[in-house]
């Protein structure tokens, strides 16, 4: 078993987050066992180990000797990360893709004030969406794009040839729905544009538990933007560039507590050009 302090170090050595992280891949980076980080977490949020009860707790060595509070995202602390708790528990999903129904604590390595301008929640909903398994995408409009989304996710991360259908109706589709995140301010997403946002797609499953960087390396561009043109722009029809630019809040206008509610501005059916199938809105189960 390591110790305390080994742990304050090798968390220390991380560089910072770009995403949030779930514990099981926080504690593969470490390499140590989630058991370990998870007793390392207790023992800085109560100031050490033991019970004062019985007159066997033993402080943190210094500058961990004091509660350290790690969910409060409104200040920076000496042990480094932040955690939130998503509690959804959807027992139904058994797949690789079950760990984002799952309650689990997600850590963010870096400034509170880095934490706050990243949505856990927001990242979670892309994941599900990538993956096919957004509640939106039940609905009968669009259980065919789900299916497709499930069967072809895996081919298009690695590049295989089979998954380039992705990259032409889905990846822009994505893109374009979390505008805000990524960044994408136009009707044509040029081909680099969609590459970027596929890495970026990449890493967020990686932090996520439901890649590893094993299954699937982050060099995932060489056949991506196998699509009309390596130097044509992507167009996606009926998507109004109005409508995506106001489908999501910015995420550094997020409160990002883990108790609200992530809720587009416009639901897929707005996107998609489907307004009368559909009445509710995206939102994921990330309570605190």
């Amino acid at each position: 078993m390591v110790s305390f302090l080994q742990t304050a170090k090798a968390v220390h050595a991380l560089e910072p987050s770009t995403h949030w992280i779930h514990v099981a891949t926080l504690a593969e980076r470490l390499r140590i066992s989630t058991d370990d980080l998870e007793g390392c977490t207790k023992c800085v949020r109560e100031g050490g180990s033991g019970a004062v009860s019985n007159n066997t707790f033993k402080a943190n060595p210094e500058p961990y000797n004091v509660k350290i509070d790690l969910l409060d995202l409104s200040a920076d602390n000496t042990f480094n990360p932040h955690y939130q708790v998503n509690r959804s528990n959807n027992t139904s999903k058994q797949n690789e893709v079950a760990v984002l129904f799952r309650p689990a604590k997600y850590y963010f390595i870096g400034t509170s004030e880095s934490s706050r301008s990243t949505s856990l929640m927001t990242e979670i909903e892309i994941a599900r969406y990538v993956v096919g398994e957004h509640k939106e995408l039940s609905k009968n409009v669009y259980k065919s794009i789900g299916a497709r989304r499930r069967r072809l996710w895996r081919q298009w991360m690695s590049g295989d040839e089979e998954g380039d259908s992705y990259s032409i109706q889905d990846l822009p589709v994505i893109a374009l729905f979390f505008a805000d995140y990524f960044g994408v301010k136009q009707d044509r997403i040029p081909p680099s544009v969609l590459a970027r946002v596929k890495e970026q797609i990449h890493d967020i499953l990686v932090a996520l538990n439901v890649l590893t960087t094993s299954d699937i390396p982050r060099v995932i561009t060489r056949r991506s933007m196998r699509l009309s043109g390596d130097s044509q722009d992507i167009e996606v029809e009926g998507i109004a560039s109005e409508r995506f630019r106001r489908q999501h809040v910015a995420d550094t206008q997020r409160s990002n507590s883990p108790a609200e509610i992530s809720q587009s501005d416009d639901s897929l059916d707005d996107i998609l050009g489907n307004n009368d199938s559909a009445d509710e809105e995206p939102n994921v189960e990330l309570n605190s």
